[in-house]
């Protein structure tokens, strides 16, 4: 006979080889959400690395130059690519300093000095 709507039914009682199994399932989701983060953060820390060692190359480039003032990088520097996350790259003169400003994807901005 079969019980009516909202009738208590018989709890069932979970084995410890499906609580195993239950928590192996766990852990190996919370490893691999780890993992991606991880994985995130290592390309955004390569990217940044690339965009700052171009403005590093541009500053010093820059340096050498003596009319070097509010240029895109591709005229100071025309034989390198820009870094593919690069999105503007200027370089300009701030308080008589010679500085590179980058800006990269995420609304970032790194200044080389």
């Amino acid at each position: 006979m079969s019980q009516p709507f909202g009738a208590p039914t018989e709890q069932r009682e979970i084995t410890s080889a499906e609580r195993r199994k239950m928590t192996r399932t766990f852990v190996l989701i919370l490893l691999l959400f780890l993992g991606g983060i991880g994985a995130m953060v290592a390309v955004m820390s390569v990217q940044g690395r690339a965009a700052r060692e171009y403005g590093q190359m541009v500053l010093t480039a820059a340096q050498a130059r003596m009319d070097a003032s509010s240029l895109p990088c591709t005229q100071v520097l025309p034989g390198k690519p820009v870094p593919p996350n690069v999105e503007g790259c200027t370089v300009e003169q701030q308080s008589g300093q010679t500085v590179v400003v980058l800006r990269v994807e995420g609304d970032r901005q790194y200044v080389v000095r």
